[in-house]
């Protein structure tokens, strides 16, 4: 489709501008049903049109139909394998069922035919943040930005790298560019609250909880995180009341059931405790913090079988865990099964030669196996470190 001597030549393959131009107008309002069906009905006359094909796409994605969105882009691009925004749109979809390598392969292939695509930087970006590439994130964000792309996704992102890359001042600035653009926004203000946490400010920290909260009391996220602060500061029964008030508003959210866990676990409240856990692990099977002290609390009430069944899950995950391997031993003591506990121990203490409770509880069970001198050794060296 191009112009020849100022007169409009269109391909056999392309539908005129002015009918193409019908549907991209129905798409951009929104109207997607009417365009795909306009769409449709041209593809019948211009059947091998590649931009046919990827509006209808555009008009899938849009209806959340990924599916039958990613089929009509591999058409369009086997008809035009040079069209970069098709490329971007087939990772969108990609991205969207959660097939974030698929996505980064197209954003690239979007980058090589237009290296300074700024969106495609961005959404590279995000893709590499979900496959864990952290460095690889924080530089495709950076250039998306260089680029031009100064949008609030752009900055939020980068800022979210920069945190889990412990970069906190770094962090910080991109939140603060966040808030001139999007002022009144209740996720920027609690990210930049737990940057703060991390960097021990925790009256900033709760300065600006205070103001996330203001623009949303019914966040979860800034709901947990004011009772972690209450918490902090022994005010215990409103960190209570917070973290209920969070699940109210998120049952599915782990972190204040693993809160209230805690707090009823210092409270001597066991049997609540172990209820605000196994909620936990309804969430998350996997979630080795829930498994530990899913073990910690039944040894305490003496249920040392279920006691070792969680102890061994959290070890399937982590099985690097001194005090997995530690807790599991004193487990084991308690059954009086002590040379299976010292396997234990010595597991803990080959992956930490000063971890104090293994050192302890070897002296332990070195007692109780008439081993004097040993245990001895081991109690001193529990005292050193």
């Amino acid at each position: 489709t191009q112009t020849s001597h100022g007169s409009v030549e269109y391909s056999k393959n392309e539908p005129p501008v002015a009918e193409f131009r019908e549907i991209a107008q129905l798409f951009k309002s929104k109207n997607f049903n009417a365009a795909l069906n306009s769409a449709h009905n041209l593809l019948k006359r211009f059947e091998k049109s590649g931009q046919l094909h990827s509006i209808v796409g555009a008009c899938h994605a849009e209806m959340s139909d990924f599916e039958n969105a990613i089929n009509s882009y591999e058409v369009s691009l086997k008809l035009n394998p040079t069209d970069p925004t098709t490329y971007l749109n087939l990772g969108l979809a990609l991205f969207a069922l959660g097939n974030a390598p698929a996505a980064m392969e197209n954003y690239l292939k979007t980058l090589e035919l237009s290296p300074h695509d700024a969106e495609a930087l961005c959404k590279l970006g995000i893709a590499q943040m979900r496959t864990g590439d952290v460095q690889g994130a924080i530089k495709s964000l950076q250039e998306a930005i260089t680029s031009g792309d100064n949008s609030a996704d752009a900055l939020l992102n980068l800022g979210k790298a920069y945190k889990v890359n412990l970069q906190l001042e770094e962090a910080a600035k991109c939140y603060k560019k966040l808030i001139k653009i999007v002022p009144q926004n209740a996720d920027i203000y609690n990210d930049l609250g737990t940057i703060y946490d991390q960097r021990g400010n925790r009256e900033l920290a709760k300065s600006y909880y205070r103001q996330a909260f203001s623009f949303n009391p019914k966040s979860p996220y800034v709901l947990n995180n004011l009772g972690n602060c209450a918490r902090a500061d022994g005010e215990i029964a409103l960190a209570k009341d917070y973290f209920r008030k969070s699940i109210a508003e998120n049952s599915g959210y782990k972190d204040p059931h693993l809160n209230l866990g805690a707090i009823a676990f210092e409270e001597g409240k066991f049997e609540d405790s172990l209820k605000s856990y196994e909620k936990a692990l309804e969430i998350d099977p996997n979630l080795v913090v829930a498994l530990k002290n899913m073990g910690v609390l039944l040894k305490r009430l003496d249920k040392l079988d279920l006691a070792i069944s969680y102890t061994k899950q959290a070890l399937n995950i982590n099985p690097n865990s001194p005090m997995l391997l530690t807790n599991l031993g004193s487990i084991l003591s308690d059954l009086r099964q002590y040379q299976a506990a010292i396997q234990y121990y010595e597991k803990a203490l080959a992956l930490d030669a000063n971890y104090s409770d293994a050192l302890n509880n070897m002296g332990i069970a070195c007692k109780a196996l008439g081993k004097i001198d040993i245990s001895l050794s081991f109690h001193a060296r529990a005292v050193q470190n």
